[in-house]
């Protein structure tokens, strides 16, 4: 059973690797992973082999909830995550490297079950870590809401509970209600065997437009007019395999983790549980750092700790490598003031061409880390959040220094005025105490659905 109280507890990884192979049921090809033990700190990750990358598991690497959950991130993809997340969800694994060759995630039988055998068999390793699992306990509703009634609702809660009811106009299925509280209930028995589904008529289609290449009877229950294409291992397997799957898309709002919440879903799609893991990633990072802040204001003398980490800022801005160019943020008052830091290294991709032989940090760089941090200033401000922050002007912008490799930037914003989804801040940048540049940089706020692509400053 997995802790569900709120508190902290110990860092689980597995006591030693195990392989699983087999074929994804949406592509078809086959894939061979390798579940590996992970340092205490480490989280869930995922291991592309093929192309030598690191995919974490966050919301924020979610690029399609079609007809599973698909993490991308650039030309990277890998299907069908949501199994194996929520076994790890469902059997409190914190910890975890997962080396895949394929581009989707063996099915098995449809089940978790092909991945709580595996982990279950190696076995499991606690660690008393000085990064303890600080399970987050959601401070305030979280509501999404779909098409035809459906929708996903997160309610504070002294411990984790979730029913999730499915619905359909079949006189076979009906409407089933699967409930389960990790307290109480175990995950490898009662949740995990529940298999994957899809009515007859929508995998003929899905077949008919060359989908779900890997799909047959032996990963899936097939539900015909009048029958059931093998015999159903719970009365209510449908509602339980929407669960399963609502477990392991939730756990990517942290990534290791799930939020103590009394949880009811509706109709659930992987396109709703997306979404209120998005929302409670949202929540975890302004409780975090509201918490930073008390925790240090009535101490003088006391360094302020690092208000937001580098995972907290990859999801309050779409930046990713080589343009992300904050790398922590050391004191925030959303809305009003700012203060955050970029290592500049000889490693940036920018020196290659910008003044060979003499690196020297574009000044346009700079102006657009300035503008970035301001961007985060504003994310943050409850009304803003889950918005986009353009670029709208640039004044008075002065360059007082070069910014050299090895350089600190610090970069300080402090907000002028707001109006009509519109903000102006004072910016600056110092190096070692040195002012380096300065400018005045309005920018404007519009909600993601207004725009085309992910643009941000």
């Amino acid at each position: 059973m997995m802790p569900s109280d709120g508190g902290r507890r110990p860092r689980r990884t597995i006591a030693g690797p195990v392989t699983v192979a087999g074929v994804g049921i949406h592509t078809g090809a086959s894939a061979t992973v390798v579940l590996r033990p992970a340092s205490p700190e480490a989280g869930i990750g995922f291991f592309l082999v093929r192309e030598g990358a690191e995919l974490p598991p966050t919301v924020d690497n979610v690029v399609d909830t079609a007809r599973c959950t698909v993490l991308g991130r650039d030309e990277l993809r890998l299907s069908t995550v949501e199994h194996l997340l929520s076994a790890c969800a469902g059997l409190g694994i914190t910890d975890l490297r997962i080396e895949t060759d394929g581009p989707e995630l063996p099915i098995g039988d449809g089940s978790a079950s092909i991945w709580t055998e595996a982990l279950m068999r190696v076995g499991f390793r606690d660690t008393d870590s000085d990064v303890p699992v600080g399970t987050f306990r959601l401070r305030e509703p979280v509501l999404v809401t779909g098409k035809g009634g459906s929708f996903v609702a997160c309610y504070p809660s002294d411990r984790l509970k979730i029913t999730v009811t499915a619905a359909f106009d079949h006189p076979l299925v009906g409407t089933q209600v699967a409930r389960f509280e990790p307290d109480h209930d175990d995950y490898e028995r009662e949740i995990a065997p529940a298999r994957t589904f899809g009515f007859i008529e929508e995998v003929e289609a899905l077949r008919a437009a060359g989908l779900a290449r890997g799909g047959s009877l032996d990963n899936a229950v097939i539900v015909y007019p009048d029958r059931y294409s093998a015999p159903l291992r719970f009365d209510n397997e449908l509602a339980r395999h929407k669960l399963l799957d609502l477990l392991g898309d939730l756990l990517l709002s942290d990534g290791q983790s799930l939020p103590v919440a009394d949880i009811i879903a509706v109709k659930p799609s992987h396109r709703l549980n997306v979404e209120a893991a998005r929302a409670i990633a949202a929540q975890r990072i302004r409780t975090n750092h509201k918490e930073s802040l008390l925790e240090n204001e009535e101490i003088p003398g006391k360094p302020r700790p690092v208000a937001l980490e580098a995972k907290d800022i990859l999801r309050i801005l779409p930046h990713r490598y080589p343009f992300l160019l904050v790398d922590r943020i050391l004191e925030v008052e959303p809305g009003k003031r700012i203060v955050a830091e970029k290592n500049v290294t000889m490693n940036e991709p920018f020196f290659v061409g910008h003044f060979p032989g003499h690196p020297i940090m574009p000044g346009v760089l700079i102006i657009e880390m300035l503008a970035q941090v301001g961007g985060v200033m504003q994310l943050l401000v409850e009304e803003h959040q889950g918005k986009l922050a353009y670029l709208a002007g640039i004044e008075k912008a002065r360059f007082r220094k070069p910014v050299l490799p090895g350089d600190t930037v610090r970069a300080e914003i402090t907000m002028l005025k707001e109006r009509s989804g519109m903000g102006w801040v004072k910016a600056t940048a110092h190096v070692a105490g040195k002012l380096v540049c300065e400018a005045d940089i309005a920018f404007a706020l519009v909600a993601r659905d207004s725009v085309d692509g992910d643009a941000i400053i």
